[in-house]
């Protein structure tokens, strides 16, 4: 059994091609498509990491980090952000909360799987 990664994404085509991608890297994948199935999906998986986007229905990631965060079963996840805002605004907002890093949208999957086993062995 390999790692469980949550992917927070609510645009289709992403979620597929990062879970194409990082299951034949040996991933077992687990996907939410709004910010309250990603609180959930968590809460349910327990995942070892979460790739979260920032711009989702319902709960924006940056609110799912910190009700992740604030729930000591999830505390310690490691969470990297995936977006495509490419603002200066995402690199302060990722270092201020916390979180173990972030990506921008589109990444080759060399970049992801590096990111990851940044945290995961």
């Amino acid at each position: 059994m390999g790692y469980r990664i949550l992917i927070v994404d609510d645009e289709p085509d992403v979620v597929k091609l990062t879970t194409l991608r990082l299951e034949r890297s040996g991933y077992d994948i687990s996907i939410a498509t709004d910010g309250d199935m990603a609180v959930l999906v968590a809460k349910q998986v327990v995942p070892d990491l979460i790739l979260l986007d920032i711009r989702l229905p319902k709960l924006n990631g940056y609110e799912v980090f910190r009700r992740i965060r604030e729930d000591p079963q999830l505390a310690k996840i490691p969470i990297i952000f995936a977006t495509a805002d490419d603002s200066g605004e995402v690199p302060e907002n990722v270092q201020r909360l916390g979180a173990e890093g972030y990506l921008i949208k589109p990444f080759e999957t060399a970049v992801l799987v590096k990111k990851i086993k940044q945290f995961l062995p």
